[in-house]
């Protein structure tokens, strides 16, 4: 079972700054912020995918499903049509087409292995976990929870990136 830092119940019935907390379930989670090789990692997938396909690819833009629930992922990858809720989520549906974590230091890997259960109301296809510590990248299969190790290109559908230029970079 994954565990998640404390939030004070002072930050409930408060503004949630969804950058620093998630909404799952009606329970408030702080998210675990990132160093600099999680910021190295994100700023290469953001670039990369950017590249390569029309979409919409954003860092750290929370979905939610419109009912005050909402995750933010580090990356996500949506259709260029999309809509946001007023607070500013992409509201879901459409679902993104992929979601990514990239590990932080000092959190659990399986924690982020946990969270694709998470983003599995949003039908979110496709689900990448990147550990830059020990340079992992995995695709979660969204259909069956099902985890694929990649050492050299990561998949979502028609979207590829090479992953040694990502790892270069730390």
């Amino acid at each position: 079972m994954a565990t998640f830092p404390e939030v004070p119940k002072s930050a409930y019935g408060a503004y949630i700054d969804d950058s620093e907390y998630e909404n799952v379930d009606g329970h408030l989670r702080r998210r675990f912020m990132g160093g600099a090789k999680h910021s190295d990692v994100q700023f290469y997938l953001v670039g990369a995918l950017r590249k390569i396909t029309t979409l919409k690819v954003r860092q750290e833009w929370s979905i939610s499903e419109g009912k005050g629930r909402w995750l933010t992922p580090d990356v996500t990858v949506a259709d260029a049509e999309y809509r946001l809720t007023r607070s500013g989520h992409l509201w879901v549906p459409p679902a993104p087409r992929l979601v990514v974590e990239v590990r932080s230091e000092g959190q659990d890997l399986q924690e982020l292995f946990d969270k694709a259960n998470n983003y599995s109301p949003y039908k979110v296809p496709y689900y990448w976990v990147i550990d830059p510590e020990d340079h992992i990248c995995v695709e979660v299969n969204m259909q069956d929870f099902t985890r694929t190790m990649h050492e050299k290109i990561l998949t979502a559908g028609e979207i590829q990136i090479e992953i040694d230029p990502m790892w270069a970079l730390l």
